[in-house]
This record gives C-alpha cells, sequence and structure tokens, in this order.
C-alpha cells in the first residue's frame, strides 16, 4: 500500500509535466499528418505509430527511472506526515526543489525544538519559582497565625506587650508584601514589551521611595541609609522602582546578621559619554568568593541563602532578567564579611537602541 501510495505522489507531481508532453506530441503529430496532406505525399500511419509508441515508452522510462530515484525520499514523507512524531530530517532528497525542502524543514525543525525545549525549560523554572514562593509565603503567615493565638490567650495586651506584637504583624506582612510584589513581576515578565513605557525618572527620587519602601526593615536592622548625587534617565519608573527595591531589600537582608549599626549608600553618579549609573552599597556579611559568579542563577542561594530567612534564589535573578530587557547594565562586587556593592548603569545613548524587547 505504501509503495502505491509512493507511486501516486511521484505520479500527482508529474502530472503538469505529462501534460506538456503529451500536448508536444499530439502537437508535433498534427503537424506532421497537416504536413504531409498538404504536400500530397500520404500519410504512412506506422511511422506515425511508431513515433507516438516510441515517444510513450522513453516517457514512461523517463517517468520509472525518476520515481526510483524519489521512493526513498517519497516514502519517508509519507511516513512523517501520515504519523507526525517528532520532528525529523528528510533524508534522500533528489531533486533541487527537494533539497531546499529539506534544507528548510531542518532549520525550521531546529528552531522548534530550540523554542519548545526554551519554552519546557521556563515552564519548569516558572513551576519550580511558584512552589519555592508558595513554601517561603507559608512562613510569615505561620508567625501571623501563631501571633494571633498568642493574644487570644492573652486578652488586653498592653504596653510594651501590644508594641511587639504589633511589630511583629507589621514585619510578617511586609514579608508577604515582597513576596507578592516579586510575584507580580515574575507573571509580568512575559508582557514585558506591552508593560513598559519610559519617561524621564529622578534616581534620587526613586532611590528615595526604594528605601521609604524597607525603612522598618533598615530600621530593624540597624541600617543608615544615605543617598549622594543626582541624575536623570529615560526608562520605565514602574521597573526601576522594582530594581532598586531589590537591590536595597538585598542589602539590609545580608547587613542584619551583622552586628552593629552598618551604612547603606546610594550613589548617583554621572559617568563619561552621557551615561548615569546608581550604585547601592552596603556593610553587611558580603559573598564568599565561590558564589560571586553564581549569584544571577534562578533559585541559587549559596551560602549566604543558608544563614538568612527568605532567600529564594530568585530575587537577583529577576533584577538581572529586567535590567537587560530595560537596556540597563547590573554589576555585582563583593568580599566576605566586608559587603556587596550594586551598580545599575544606564547608557546615555537614545533608550530604544538598548530595549530588548522579547
Amino acid at each position: 500500500m505504501k509503495r502505491h501510495s509512493a507511486l501516486l505522489l511521484y505520479l500527482r507531481g508529474q502530472l503538469f509535466s505529462l501534460s506538456v508532453v503529451a500536448s508536444s506530441l499530439l502537437t508535433g503529430a498534427a503537424i506532421w499528418y497537416l504536413e504531409r496532406v498538404m504536400s500530397s505525399a500520404g500519410v504512412d500511419w506506422a511511422v506515425l505509430g511508431y513515433f507516438l509508441l516510441l515517444s510513450l515508452c522513453m516517457t514512461v522510462a523517463g517517468l520509472m527511472l525518476g520515481y526510483l530515484r524519489q521512493r526513498a525520499y517519497l516514502k519517508q514523507l509519507l511516513r512523517m506526515t501520515g504519523q507526525p512524531a517528532g520532528w525529523k530530517p528528510l533524508l534522500s532528497p533528489v531533486t533541487a526543489e527537494q533539497k531546499k525542502t529539506a534544507e528548510l524543514i531542518s532549520v525550521l525543525g531546529h528552531q522548534s525544538q530550540d523554542r519548545l525545549e526554551q519554552h519546557n525549560r521556563e515552564r519548569e523554572l516558572h513551576r519550580h519559582f511558584v512552589f519555592q514562593w508558595v513554601h517561603h509565603m507559608k512562613t510569615p503567615v505561620s508567625v501571623i497565625d501563631l501571633i494571633a493565638q498568642n493574644a487570644a490567650s492573652k486578652p488586653g495586651l498592653v504596653g510594651q506587650e501590644l508594641q511587639d506584637a504589633s511589630a511583629s504583624l507589621r514585619e510578617e506582612t511586609d514579608k508577604l508584601a515582597r513576596g507578592l510584589e516579586q510575584m507580580m513581576h515574575t507573571a509580568r515578565l512575559d508582557e514585558f514589551a506591552m508593560d513598559f513605557h519610559p519617561r524621564r525618572v529622578s534616581l534620587h527620587e526613586a532611590a528615595r521611595t526604594a528605601v521609604n519602601a524597607h525603612k522598618r526593615l533598615i530600621i530593624a536592622a540597624g541600617v543608615y541609609p544615605r543617598i549622594t548625587g543626582e541624575g536623570w534617565v529615560e526608562t520605565d519608573e514602574k521597573w526601576l522602582h522594582f530594581l532598586l527595591a531589590q537591590l536595597v531589600a538585598n542589602a539590609v537582608k545580608y547587613s542584619r546578621p551583622k552586628p552593629g549599626s552598618k551604612q547603606l549608600a546610594i550613589a548617583i553618579v554621572s559617568q563619561t559619554g552621557g551615561g548615569t549609573s546608581i550604585s547601592v552599597r552596603d556593610e553587611g556579611i558580603g559573598i564568599p568568593a565561590q558564589d560571586i559568579p553564581r549569584v544571577f542563577d534562578p533559585f541559587f542561594t549559596g551560602e549566604n541563602g543558608r544563614k538568612t530567612e527568605e532567600s529564594t534564589g530568585m530575587g537577583l535573578y529577576l533584577a538581572r532578567e529586567v535590567a537587560s530587557r530595560m537596556g540597563v547594565g547590573l554589576e555585582l562586587e563583593s568580599a566576605a564579611g566586608e559587603g556587596t556593592t550594586a551598580t545599575l548603569s544606564f547608557h546615555g545613548k537614545a533608550i530604544h537602541k538598548d530595549l530588548q524587547v522579547r
């Protein structure tokens, strides 16, 4: 059955050529016949029959030779279209058209495979992040529930006990809010191009907003923030706030385990060529040298992640993803026990030359 199907497919592909050959033969025979009649030379039907029979035999032989050359290609094509079980390269192309078709299918197949693998990686990454995020969000919910139970068992809380309970509740709700915001921005990454609205933004004001958003966390960690310099950049204000909030949150989080008062220095500097940079430098526990090359990898928490709470290993990964799509450079320098400096670099040229729309 497959053999007949391949032959039928081949013959259907040769119908136009066959019709041209038949028309040419019939036209030639008609001209020969008219010429013989008009010249009164007489019509030798045996010669005409021999000519047509010979032409027919040569045509059939040519078709059979062509079919034998293309049989393997046609059979594989029928198998692939009849049972699509994933991409496979087309083998044994013969004609120039078939070779180009096989080449095109090979390119498209590789592209489809790459996109499918990328989609599977992103889906697995998203699934892993959701599971980890839910796990970390269970902690503040459990703490809030415990505080509520303690308050219920001690009616009439006043004074310091009431203040401590309120402070603990605010700290846990802040964790929930930061986790929800991170999840929200993660979901928006897929629609980044539609969600990106650049305008002229003050870096000093953006830094001050990021610091104020973490005011209670900064006070609890014994960190003293200081913002110096000023600069204006063309970028998306909301995504810039996400970047700075992530860097400030990391700086405070990894400053908290270190005893005593610590500085959080945010410096805005104009660069040559019209660019501007903003750096967030803390005096926290720093990052071990062996962990620095991997800090932007998803889910990597490293040695510090085992020492601090609410470490998902996604903060810097998301920051790098957002920065790259905004056309903003993000670099990190750190020394264990001395602190970390994260720097965002904005180029002076037009934003559309740097923005990476995905």
